[in-house]
């Protein structure tokens, strides 16, 4: 085979290959924010859990130590967001949060954004 053969024949596996990836990765969103007790502090090391009503699966993240969490890979759907931190009493927010493909919402529910 020459090289100009082969080497086009690595360009297509690549080119199928990277497609199959963009493919997979447009079905989810994410769900972040910025955790902060009543006085405005950040809170660092919260647990924050979020739940899909529709199925029921949980993932969860933790706050970094500027007190921000990002949870990713989450199927479109509503979510409960539930925050326990150390000294803090749990949080849930009950108003349920709609994540659709391709989209980061914040946990104040203000909409979708380009990122949390």
């Amino acid at each position: 085979m020459s090289s100009i053969v082969k080497l086009s024949w690595v360009f297509c596996v690549v080119l199928a290959v990277s497609t199959i990836v963009m493919a997979q990765s447009t079905t989810t969103g994410a769900i972040g924010g910025v955790v902060t007790n009543p006085n405005k502090e950040v809170v660092s090391g919260a647990a924050v859990t979020v739940l899909n009503v529709e199925t029921n699966k949980e993932d969860s993240s933790t706050t970094d130590d500027q007190g921000r969490f990002k949870v990713v890979n989450l199927r479109p759907g509503t979510y409960r967001v539930t925050i326990n931190g150390s000294g803090f009493s749990p949080y849930t927010q009950e108003k349920g949060i709609r994540l659709r493909s391709m989209s980061c919402r914040s946990t104040d529910g203000a909409g979708p954004t380009s990122r949390c």
